[in-house]
């Protein structure tokens, strides 16, 4: 406002001063605003800005801007100042990034049945760069020619980098598979059975030396009996074809 002072002597004589003129700034403290989550992992990044009327900024960073970009965890605030000198500070964002998981790597030799990463947890497999799904466990029984490969998803779901591909034949599954399917009698009179063990049947076919398809059965227990009895003594494939698409041949003779 406006001040003047009046003086009197003794006498009663006064006089009045000049008018000073009293001014005084106000301030606002700022409140930081995102535009993004606060929280995510290693690589993202969050804005954060103060108004932009302010004559200077200051961020805790060394920033000097009204908005800065946070890429790592901390708390997060400024010192403004306006044209007349006047500071306040802003309120506090608290920024947390979340470390990127271990790239996994995988143990398999070409004669395994099983892929086995190396973390225990989440683990998340592909076939050719194609997600497999249900597929989260540490261990992988692979079904199918082409590259595996193995990414790790963490519970805030972030992602590490891609395991080397790990490229599988089959051949080991397979022979492990038919090691688990036992043929008796062999050679046979007559009836001949397949002892499955866990091995999961689709069919099973019966072909004879020429190729030529005589029986097929689609359904067969984990002890499958299958009469030769009708046809002629000689050499003959059974054929199991598995619910997972293996196929497993079990050369069986006849002699009656």
């Amino acid at each position: 406002g406006n001040y003047t002072v009046t003086v009197t002597n003794a006498g009663g004589c006064s006089a009045t001063s000049s008018t000073t003129v009293i001014s005084t700034s106000q301030i606002t403290a700022p409140t930081v605003t995102s535009n993004g989550a606060l929280e995510f992992c290693d690589g993202g990044t969050v804005s954060l800005a103060v108004p932009a009327g302010y004559s200077s900024f200051m961020w805790n960073n060394g920033s000097g801007f009204s908005q800065i970009m946070a890429t790592t965890s901390g708390d997060y605030y400024t010192q403004v100042m306006n044209a007349d000198g006047c500071s306040a500070y802003s309120d506090t964002a608290s920024v947390t990034v979340f470390p990127t998981p271990p790239t996994a790597s995988i143990s398999y030799t070409a004669n395994d049945t099983l892929m086995i990463s190396s973390e225990l947890t989440g683990n998340q497999w592909y076939f050719n760069g194609t997600i497999i799904q249900g597929e989260t466990n540490d261990t992988l029984r692979p079904l199918n020619f082409g590259n595996y490969s193995v990414r790790v998803v963490d519970s805030n779901s972030c992602e590490g980098d891609m395991s080397a591909m790990q490229f599988y034949n089959s051949i080991g599954f397979e022979e492990a598979l038919a090691n688990q399917i036992r043929l008796f009698p062999n050679p046979t009179s007559g009836a001949v059975t397949l002892e499955l063990g866990a091995v999961k049947v689709a069919s099973v076919r019966i072909y004879d030396a020429r190729g030529r398809l005589l029986e097929s059965v689609s359904s067969c227990p984990s002890n499958c009996r299958l009469e030769l009895g009708s046809f002629e003594d000689g050499m003959y494939q059974l054929v199991v074809h598995t619910e997972e698409g293996i196929t497993i041949t079990k050369p069986v003779v006849l002699q009656k």
